[in-house]
């Protein structure tokens, strides 16, 4: 008879099990290969690569070329490899699972977006997004409008997603909320005396497109965390007018060039974002989210671009002017990209021909798998990556957090909670039973969940086979409130006899306290020694409701 348990705390004999049990570890490294005109190459092999993880060489036990005409020659995975799912090609006809799909973000910030860079820029991305993306790729429209906005879940509809988009168009853009200010500093900054006086005036200014980066990173860094737990590649084509790096700098180099002291260069250092922006890369390779960026502003104009010439006493120092703003607004751009693997598109009107350059990096790229000797540190791993041969550039996140397992889950059930993705290996079947009421408005709710049992590792010990599974368990109302993340350890453990006459499930039960209302219910399962994760979802009604 199989025995599956629910326990608070483990037993001793489990402990024993799992201490003679070795956690195989291995870290997916995406990495994009592409000669001097940006073309795919994709005749390289394990042989050709050398990578680094914190500075310590990695033996590359798991190589290949997805998405390519042929297989990349090289390492092949090893039997009970836990690399990439589809990682021998995908090619193939078939169906892709969630952890073999893309899941792209398309946001558009329309807090630092102006309207006619928008309009220009979202035309192209319909083309591109009906045309290029390629299969196996669900896509998300989301929006920055002074708060994180979701226009359209993922979906594999082109159709919907050119709808989605054309419905932005007719949002407010905010991208020119700071020129007014700007314009009216210069046209004062000529008839302050000194350079103490400029800064104190334009102090204001630089602390409100300090505030409004801070939110609009804040926004980003939401969005990053929302699609963390999703299997698979993540990825999110950031759209703007650009970013300051250093709030108003382009007004601290007037000053400067004003006044030339050095005071203004001083003055202008509790502005820069440098850190921030290095916390959010941080974020998008700790969860594995690659960033795109696309700067809608185009090729920058040159002369005065529509500033005052006030407070500039030249034509040349307007133009100065202008590529300091440029600059400073494509910097982070460059910065976000670079750091996480991605690619920017800057100073250009014709965004199609390197939005084709992003849709290659969807389809054809290689998965290197290393095993480091840690599991689930909770640190961060700067990772590099170099190649043998010349004349081939390369790009890949800079690093990854280590999480452990517990952590991965929890994250796994959130992001099903949000997007209602089920990646379902073990072949996990949730009962919901009949619920009974506990108090006035509460009910407890049963819930019964079915594994076959030839879907889990059980390892033999004397007269039956053990196993360990992790449950965890949470549930969001109908508004999108969550609950926290219960975590249930529960042990197997199968007698010789049953094990021989080929018991089918094991089947785990526990009961739930809930409000009347609508729920989604997000169920991780966990088998500890196979190394394999499943998650799935179901709604139900508690109560008259």
């Amino acid at each position: 008879m199989l025995v599956a348990q629910a326990r608070a705390q483990q037993e001793e004999h489990d402990k024993s099990l799992f201490s003679e049990v070795v956690q195989i570890h291995v870290v997916n490294v995406d990495v994009y290969a592409t000669d001097k005109k940006g073309n795919p190459v994709t005749d390289l092999t394990a042989a050709d690569f050398e990578i680094t993880e914190d500075g310590k060489p990695m033996e590359i036990t798991h190589f290949s070329l997805l998405g390519g005409e042929k297989a990349a020659a090289g390492v092949e995975p090893s039997a009970g490899s836990t690399a990439r799912p589809g990682e021998l090609g995908l090619d193939e006809p078939r169906a892709a699972s969630p952890s073999e799909r893309l899941w792209l973000v398309v946001y558009i910030d329309n807090t630092n977006l102006r309207t006619f860079d928008r309009k220009r820029v979202l035309e192209q991305l319909r083309e591109f997004l009906a045309q290029d993306i390629g299969t196996h790729t669900d896509v998300m429209v989301a929006s920055y409008d002074r708060t994180l906005n979701i226009r359209l879940p993922f979906t594999s509809d082109p159709a919907q997603v050119t709808e989605s988009l054309i419905e932005l168009e007719a949002t407010r853009c905010e991208g020119k909320r700071f020129d007014s200010g700007r314009r009216d500093f210069l046209r004062r900054l000529d008839v302050v005396s000194n350079p103490i006086e400029a800064v104190d005036m334009l102090r204001p200014h630089a602390d409100q497109v300090l505030h409004d980066l801070t939110l609009t990173l804040a926004a980003l860094q939401e969005m990053i965390e929302r699609i963390s737990g999703l299997p698979g590649r993540k990825a999110i084509l950031y759209v703007s007018s650009g970013l300051p790096r250093l709030a108003a700098m382009d007004l601290f180099m007037a000053i400067e060039n004003r006044f030339p002291s050095g005071y203004a260069l001083y003055k202008k250092l509790p502005f820069d974002a440098t850190s921030l922006l290095d916390d959010l890369s941080a974020t998008a390779n700790a969860h594995g989210v690659i960033l795109y960026t696309l700067g809608a502003g185009g090729v920058p104009a040159t002369g005065s671009g529509g500033v005052e010439k006030e407070g500039v006493r030249s034509v040349a120092a307007v133009d100065f002017l202008e590529m300091d703003q440029s600059a400073n607004l494509q910097l982070p751009l460059r910065q976000l990209a670079d750091q996480t693997g991605g690619l920017s598109i800057l100073n250009r009107n014709d965004f199609l021909p390197a939005l084709q350059r992003v849709a290659s990096d969807f389809q054809t790229y290689y998965s290197i798998g290393y095993t480091p000797d840690h599991a689930g540190d909770g640190q961060f791993h700067a990772i590099a990556v170099k190649l043998k041969r010349p004349g081939v550039r390369l790009r890949h996140r800079s690093g990854y957090l280590d999480m452990s397992s517990n952590t991965s889950m929890s994250e796994g059930v959130r992001a099903i909670l949000l997007h209602g993705v089920d990646d379902n290996p073990l072949g996990v079947v949730v009962k919901i039973g009949e619920e009974s009421e506990a108090e006035r408005d509460q009910f407890l709710v049963p819930i019964q969940l079915i594994i076959p049992l030839s879907e889990l590792v059980l390892l033999p010990a004397g007269e039956v086979s053990r196993g360990r599974l992790r449950l965890f368990l949470a549930a969001m109302d109908e508004e999108g409130r969550m609950t926290e993340v219960l975590e249930i350890p529960s042990a197997i453990e199968v007698a010789a006899g049953d094990s021989e006459g080929g018991l089918a499930s094991c089947r785990f039960s526990t009961s739930l306290r809930m409000r009347g209302g609508q729920y989604t219910i997000a169920l991780g399962v966990r088998d500890e020694l196979g190394a394999v994760s499943a998650f799935t979802t179901r709604t139900l009604t508690v109560g008259d409701r």
